[in-house]
């Protein structure tokens, strides 16, 4: 009896019972254009048959779940497109104007109330994008003299899920992705030794032949302090020159084209060309 009273202890303590619940599953169909939505859902032991969903429609099926815990339900479409489920975003909103911000964002459905930011300082807010696909938060903005409103966020506009705002005093702005395009325009038939590095990154040393190029890409800093320099060597020389620096870029290019030359580093645009000294 002692024995057969400890196994069904042990039983008992294993073993995982769940309750089972009613659940909701609807599929929306947001391919747009027109077009008609064709879905087949399935589990091991249910098929719900063929479903055709019209533009902008709602099918929905529920069940209960199982037992063990293991429910699960697979669908296979037809069109062009994609299902579209909510997921989580994350907005940060940092005070870069320079004195202390009053901050109050809002959407349809949710006031976040009014917050002060110092300067120099981040303020945050998560979400769940809404299943209809037209989540919006507004924000208005306060400092001495001024006051303005931005979107903060725009699901048809923003594909971020971190979505890092500086607010400065001309206008807020989220840090873009950058492309920089090095040439080789030394002449001579003389190969170029590039080492570009920024506070945290180090591209390594590449060999640019004549009329050759290298680039690399990447995303501005949140606050606004990015900064690559590179060193150029070829056959009796040896240079520094400033690559990027955000503040002197921003606004400028998001493809910054530089011509090296033996006598300095020249960014390049479609009508003109800037120019500027070694810095060592």
């Amino acid at each position: 009896m002692l024995v057969s009273m400890l196994v069904l202890y042990i039983g008992c303590t294993e073993a995982r019972l769940l309750h089972p619940q009613k659940v909701h599953v609807y599929i929306r169909n947001d391919l747009g254009g027109g077009l008609k939505l064709n879905v087949h859902c399935k589990s091991k032991d249910d098929d719900l048959g063929l479903k055709v969903i019209d533009p902008n429609g709602i099918w929905e099926f529920h069940f209960t779940s199982s037992f063990w815990g293991n429910t699960q339900f697979y669908c296979e479409k037809s069109c062009h497109g994609a299902l579209f489920f909510p997921f989580k975003v994350h907005v940060l909103i940092r005070n870069d104007v320079g004195s202390t911000l009053k901050l109050h964002c809002k959407s349809a459905d949710d006031d976040l109330g009014v917050k002060v930011v110092p300067p120099s300082q981040t303020w945050d807010f998560r979400f769940r994008s809404s299943f209809w696909g037209n989540t919006r938060f507004y924000c208005s903005v306060e400092w001495p003299g001024a006051a303005h409103n931005f979107d903060a966020y725009v699901e048809h506009r923003d594909a971020c899920t971190t979505c890092a705002w500086s607010i400065e005093p001309e206008n807020p702005y989220i840090p873009e992705k950058i492309n920089v395009d090095i040439f080789n325009d030394l002449g001579q038939g003389f190969n170029m030794t590039i080492h570009c590095k920024s506070k945290n990154d180090d591209l390594g040393v590449h060999v640019v032949p004549p009329n050759g190029d290298w680039q690399f890409n990447f995303k501005t800093s949140f606050w606004g302090d990015t900064q690559f320099f590179c060193s150029v060597e070829w056959p009796g020389a040896s240079h520094y020159f400033d690559a990027f620096i955000e503040k002197r870029e921003f606004g400028v290019c998001t493809t910054c084209v530089w011509s090296i030359k033996p006598d300095q580093p020249c960014l390049v645009f479609k009508d003109k060309s800037v120019c500027y000294p070694w810095t060592s």
